[in-house]
């Protein structure tokens, strides 16, 4: 019905207040690696992931709280969208 719809999946971001393993964390591994081989049968091509070099072992990207993003890390996150919204208007 929607021939020329791309889907875009971008991952579900680590928190600081996550540790490794824990149920949280679990579950989000889970739901990127779904929402990553959908968006590649949806597109059937390689065009349809933003993978997002934020992680929790870096610091500087999230807030005090552990939760959010600061404010470098939305500039590094916008940037990617814009990127990757810009592959898909070639």
């Amino acid at each position: 019905m929607f021939t020329d719809v791309s889907i875009i999946w971008m991952d579900i971001l680590p928190r600081l207040v996550w540790a490794p393993g824990s149920p949280e964390d679990r579950k989000r591994r889970r739901l990127n690696r779904f929402g990553l081989e959908m968006a590649r049968k949806i597109n059937r091509m390689d065009l349809g992931a933003i993978l997002v070099d934020i992680d929790d072992t870096t610091s500087g990207f999230f807030r005090v709280d552990g939760i959010h993003l600061s404010q470098l890390g939305l500039e590094m996150l916008l940037w990617l969208l814009r990127e990757k919204t810009a592959d898909f208007l070639k």
